[in-house]
């Protein structure tokens, strides 16, 4: 019985240290990514980017805040972290790394729309955060929404190939192509990716509700931003006129938004706004399309800076 363990333990270990070297390789390659949403992830955790205008969403800022263009219209650095699939209560992990780290943004834009107070099912996209399970600010949010897979990312061995999505490996792999020499090519300009699209309506995902708690945290992220000297600016995104019917709870949560920020910040709402009225603008429901995205950016850039007159 002693020789057959032995012989299995001898077996085994190389394939487990086989393992452990091709995880170790593929979070280095993720790591080293520089393009598409993962991209960016890596280069905000790494600290590599620091505009003075930093832009953070789900979807609805990704599409919607063309980032060179309202850096040329303000003069401000500006990068657009926008992420698909990524509300509030996950981006916010993000903020705060961006926030206990950066030397030069004075304006933070949440850019929000319906879904700001609800509780996700699971981690949107696990794979852009499972690289940096290890950073205070990763963990909790990743506890908050799934405890189980954060406890398992961090202390059971090679669990990651458990919990990896497929964007995991590709951006391993464009991060190998990094370190090779031969970055991919990205299809976003300072984190906005510009949708050329048509109108196609959309079904609204059905909504959980909203959380207090995920409430409560918006209330105290706005808190540590002015608390740090950042000028805080909530944006209601446009969402066609007419879909916004369809949308559970809009109104509602238009107003929460606006009464949590009261007057300790910008409140620009953009849903009454005449570009929600052609869905020209829009490639669906709740995204602007390139012509949209440009006719929007530059009624934001003229609206903050009257505010600041």
């Amino acid at each position: 019985m002693k020789a057959l363990l032995v012989r299995g333990a001898l077996f085994s270990l190389p394939l487990l240290g086989l393992l452990a070297a091709l995880q170790a390789a593929v979070l280095t390659g993720a790591r080293h990514s520089q393009v598409h949403q993962p991209g960016k992830v890596n280069l905000l955790m790494q600290h590599r980017i620091d505009p003075e205008l930093a832009i953070f969403g789900s979807s609805n800022a990704l599409t919607d805040f063309d980032a060179p263009l309202i850096e040329r219209l303000t003069g401000l650095r500006t990068f657009n972290m926008g992420l698909d699939g990524m509300p509030f209560v996950e981006y916010q992990a993000l903020l705060r790394e961006f926030i206990a780290h950066s030397k030069k943004v004075h304006t933070v834009v949440l850019a929000e729309t319906f879904l700001t107070f609800d509780p996700l099912p699971a981690v949107a996209s696990p794979g852009r955060l499972i690289p940096y399970v290890g950073e205070p600010a990763v963990y909790q949010t990743l506890e908050e929404i799934d405890a189980p897979l954060a406890w398992r990312l961090s202390h059971v061995p090679l669990y990651s190939f458990v919990a990896a999505d497929a964007e995991l490996y590709r951006t391993a792999a464009r991060g190998a192509l990094a370190l090779l020499g031969r970055p991919p090519a990205d299809d976003e300009k300072q984190g906005f990716q510009p949708v050329d699209a048509l109108w196609r309506p959309m079904e609204f995902p059905g909504s959980a509700g909203p959380s207090e708690r995920i409430a409560q945290e918006f209330d105290a992220m706005i808190g540590q931003l002015i608390a740090r000297g950042i000028e805080v600016v909530v944006v209601v995104t446009p969402v066609a006129s007419e879909c916004q019917a369809t949308v559970p709870g809009f109104q509602a949560h238009r107003r929460r938004l606006r009464e949590i920020l009261g007057a300790r910040g910008r409140f620009l709402d953009y849903s009454q706004h005449p570009i929600a009225a052609d869905h020209r603008n829009f490639y669906n429901c709740g995204h602007l399309n390139v012509r949209g995205a440009e006719a929007f950016s530059r009624a934001f850039v003229q609206d903050l800076q009257a505010a600041r007159r």
